[in-house]
């Protein structure tokens, strides 16, 4: 939508007759960790040596068209592309001038050498799949020494070289070619042999001095003439993209550029004076990552750190991404923080010391960027000071509350939590006597010694907040933690981030989803049922073969296999395996070869359990076998028209991203990790995990919810105890909905009476609710894009959303409602923590209003039991197709008055303006919806 409007803007401004959309475009020229950002522009161009293949898979799946970058005027030696080593010696040989502001060669275009190097460019694009060019530094060739090079030879050899780019094809499409500048050669080079897609000019109302590192209004006259030049261009009806330059702590600037550019008819793009932060275009893409510190020396892991293990789930929820480094390998050049929301750390008072570099850099960061500090507070006098915090002595004698104590009865937060969380203070522990010279901060926990001396534990500020020791977690005997405080209210009080429209991966189509996956472990093992049958046949029997609802079933080979433990039982349970895997609703998956029981080394040579796993006679710990040669063995037990769909990590589930990498470069998606766990009585946040683990290069998909061994004491009493992971379901609904139903065990469950009955009563209560069953690959394939989903603001208001995977976004309801008519989302459905968008198209854009009464007469689709696959309007029919794996039930708003066929036998109820529409079938459906 938002691109329209844009469009009525440019055509109504520049008196075109021709439509063409106004697509948003980017130019990104650092270095690039995650495209997360990037995806939001319709157009990127990037330094293409920092982009990497799957990264650019990324952005083609989120339909973003990429051009590499490319300099056909000049050449900087001190940075040569990877892909153009072995030149370096010839390309340093090319007669040249030197340019004086950037300090790089001015290339003489004659030189074959130079042709030839800017066409092996441009086909390597094309190999790795880019959409196009951009060609920079197009009028470089005018800084040659006049006496030494002729004009018009460099220009013709120019529109040359342009002309064989432009005969070099990505597939079997030419590659699009943007080209900066070029006045002079502009009509020798937009014939039909050119793709010219845009011409692009810097600097139409507000420059960058690269000298003095500032940023200066453009004189009017210099305005004026470069707006006649781009006149021109626009009235031969070629694209006229317009870079200016702003700060990029001054968003406001940057909008205002962006729109008076938009407004003289151009394409604009805003950001910094190198192009190294993201800016701003027909939308702004909103920066949702959380920058946390974690002391390494501490914890050897990311993911054993409390940044991860408590912090990132929060965080996810409310829409951010959590990102947590180790403080011990920050080096700041490697951070853009204009892409952060806030930043936070979860350290003791000792790593600031031994870092005095996190010092210089937060102090200059301190008022950009709210900041969190969680148990300690660093030591810098002068960064404490602009912190507006002074410490003269330590807090003496015994230690008691004197302001906080609402917050630990549980009468100003939204959670219930247990009424044993106040704060005990050891006589062992140094308390200082923070006090805060800032007349603005908010305190709300506050300690006093018996002097009367005070310090504030809990507080906000200007630039951000603390929670101090023994805050905001407490370590219990049993090595548990426990949130002492609300973590939501926490971030809300100090971080205080935007409200945003949050990616979601616990509903689809409006119904909270449910999977269902089963690890191997246990297979062969005999149950104390009459006659002992096997445990893996019991589930085959009693479970598998009467509840119809997707399940995701692993095997570990050396179970089963002739080449595990036992060869004698293998044709017995081969045989039960491949019963499993022909039922319909079973999905393959593999649960390794012999079960490691740990996948990062180091956490295995820390508790000494470096290459555990079953012991298979003579076999010594191989990844690779563990995770392909494992399902190469599953894929020999299915039957011929299915694949092996993921790998089930066992043990600690603790895989290093070179290993989850081994799985997603064979195709195998990934699953199993992470804690959560909760239970009336227990139901603290501190075990409820972040959704996945992301590294640049792969994805850990978290299990949503954990097993059986949580609730039985690892397998060795309670082995009904399962039954309460319903309460688990129920705490993590409400008051937020945190995970989807995820039920998840072992075939061992299948050992005794007791855990049978205790699985069919989570079966039983699944059944009641209101859900959408997927496969766990499903569930994998949007949880694996949860990061890197793009949120922006369009430059005249409303939201765009841009999905790699995701199916479905909250929308709190602080934001308000979707206007349907503004919006290409399918419908909505309102739950107790917000309204939960259904997304049918990778771009959404998305327009919010509270005006409540509009919403009852406007066409929705509230929920349904199924996935969508088609949901088309065409004036006023909307053709729909949907994948349900379970008899289908939808449910639409005001289509009353419509008519419903479909290509099945369905029933079509109306209960005022709601709609159900129901069928006994599963799998594909469709049809059309006629309101005329």
């Amino acid at each position: 939508m938002w691109r329209f409007f844009y469009l009525s803007i440019f055509l109504l401004l520049t008196g075109l007759s021709e439509l063409r959309a106004v697509e948003s475009i980017g130019f990104y020229y650092n270095k690039i960790d995650s495209v997360r950002e990037l995806i939001s522009y319709d157009r990127v161009v990037v330094n293409p040596d920092f982009l990497s293949d799957r990264q650019l898979a990324v952005l083609h799946k989120a339909e973003s068209k990429v051009y590499a970058y490319l300099s056909v005027g000049e050449l900087d030696l001190t940075y040569v592309a990877a892909s153009v080593k072995k030149q370096y010696a010839q390309l340093s040989t090319i007669p040249h001038s030197i340019n004086p502001i950037w300090q790089t060669r001015v290339i003489d275009q004659t030189s074959l050498i130079w042709q030839n190097h800017l066409v092996f460019q441009t086909k390597q694009f094309a190999k790795r799949g880019f959409d196009g060019v951009f060609l920079d530094t197009v009028d470089s060739y005018q800084l040659l020494d006049k006496t030494q090079f002729n004009s018009d030879l460099q220009k013709q050899a120019l529109v040359n070289s342009i002309k064989e780019i432009s005969k070099i094809q990505n597939k079997d499409k030419e590659l699009k070619i943007i080209i900066n500048r070029g006045f002079k050669l502009l009509s020798k080079i937009t014939d039909k042999a050119i793709n010219l897609e845009a011409v692009v000019a810097e600097s139409l109302f507000q420059k960058y001095n690269l000298q003095k590192q500032h940023y200066y209004p453009v004189k009017k006259e210099d305005t004026l003439w470069l707006n006649n030049q781009l006149q021109k261009i626009v009235k031969r009806n070629i694209e006229v993209i317009v870079i200016d330059y702003a700060s990029p702590w001054d968003k406001s600037k940057q909008r205002q550029l962006a729109k008076n550019i938009l407004q003289s008819g151009y394409t604009p793009y805003v950001a910094d004076g190198l192009l190294h932060t993201i800016g701003i275009s027909t939308i702004e893409p909103i920066g949702k990552r959380v920058l946390g510190f974690y002391d390494g020396h501490v914890v050897n892991d990311m993911t054993y750190s409390k940044c991860h293990r408590l912090i990132s789930m929060p965080l996810e929820y409310l829409g951010y991404v959590p990102e947590c480094i180790d403080i011990n390998k920050f080096v700041p050049a490697n951070i853009d923080i204009t892409r952060y929301a806030g930043v936070l750390f979860w350290l003791g008072a000792e790593a600031f010391d031994k870092n005095e570099l996190i010092n210089e850099w937060l102090f200059n960061l301190i008022g950009k960027k709210r900041v969190l500090f969680l148990g300690a507070l660093p030591t810098n006098r002068k960064l404490l000071n602009k912190l507006g915090l002074t410490r003269k002595r330590d807090l003496t004698g015994k230690i008691t509350l004197s302001k906080g104590n609402a917050i630990f009865n549980n009468t100003n937060q939204d959670r219930s939590l247990d009424k044993n969380t106040n704060p005990q203070f050891s006589p062992f522990e140094v308390y200082a006597d923070w006090k805060l010279m800032d007349k603005d901060n908010e305190v709300f926990v506050e300690i006093k010694d018996e002097n009367s001396n005070t310090s504030a534990l809990v507080f906000n500020s200007y630039w951000g907040g603390a929670a101090l020791t023994p805050m905001p977690v407490a370590t219990l005997a049993n090595n548990q933690s426990k949130w002492m405080l609300d973590p939501f209210w926490l971030l809300d009080k100090t971080l205080k981030l935007e409200v945003i429209p949050s990616a979601d991966i616990t509903t689809e189509s409006g119904n909270r989803i449910v999977t269902t996956h089963i690890d191997g472990d246990g297979f062969p093992s005999r149950s104390g049922f009459t006659k002992q049958p096997f445990v893996s046949q019991i589930i085959l029997d009693e479970i598998l073969s009467k509840r119809k609802i997707p399940h995701t079933v692993s095997v570990i080979e050396a179970e089963v296999s002739k080449n595990g433990l036992y060869p004698q039982l293998s044709e017995e349970l081969e045989a039960i395996a491949k019963r499993m895997f022909k039922l319909t609703h079973v999905e393959a998956a593999s649960h390794t070869f012999s079960h490691p029981f740990y996948w990062n080394e180091q956490t295995a040579k820390k508790v000494k359990a470096y290459g555990a796993h079953l012991p298979v006679k003579g076999y010594k710990l191989d990844y690779f076998k563990e995770i392909v040669g494992s399902a190469k063995y599953i894929k020999s037990l299915l039957p011929i028209n299915k694949e092996v769909k993921l790998i089930l990590w066992s043990g600690a589930a603790d895989p290093t991203e070179e290993q989850i990498m081994i799985a997603e470069n064979s195709g195998l998606l990934n699953v199993n990790g992470g804690n959560t766990y909760s239970v009336i009585g227990n139901d603290d946040y501190s075990e409820v995990s972040a959704n996945i683990v992301w590294h640049k290069n792969a994805v850990q998909i978290y299990a949503p919810i954990q097993n059986e061994n949580l609730h039985t004491n690892l397998w060795s009493e309670n082995f009904d105890g399962f039954s309460r992971v319903i309460e688990t379901f129920q705490n993590l609904n409400q008051p937020r909905r945190l995970k989807p139903i995820s039920l998840y065990y072992h075939m061992y469950s299948g050992t005794y009476p007791a855990s049978l009955q205790s699985l069919n009563n989570i079966y039983d209560w699944i059944e009641k609710q209101k859900t959408t069953p997927l496969y766990l690959s499903e569930y994998a394939l949007r949880a694996k894009s949860l990061y890197e989903t793009g949120l922006a603001k369009g430059l005249f208001g409303g939201w765009q959303i841009v999905s790699t995977g995701i199916k479905s976004v909250r929308v709190p309801l602080y934001l308000g409602m979707p206007e349907m008519k503004s919006s290409n989302i399918i419908g909505w459905n309102k739950e107790h923590d917000g309204n939960y968008l259904i997304l049918n198209k990778v771009r959404t854009s998305l327009l919010l209003i509270n005006r409540a009464e509009k919403m009852s007469i406007e066409k929705r689709l509230v929920r349904a039991n199924a996935q969508i696959l088609k949901w088309e309007k065409d004036k006023k029919k909307i053709y729909w197709k949907v994948l349900s794996h379970s008899s289908l039930k939808m449910t639409l708003r005001n289509f009353h008055l419509c008519k419903v066929e479909s290509n099945v036998q369905i029933n079509v109820r109306h209960y005022g303006r709601l709609t159900q529409i129901s069928s006994k079938l599963s799998g594909e459906i469709g049809g059309v919806i006629n309101c005329n």
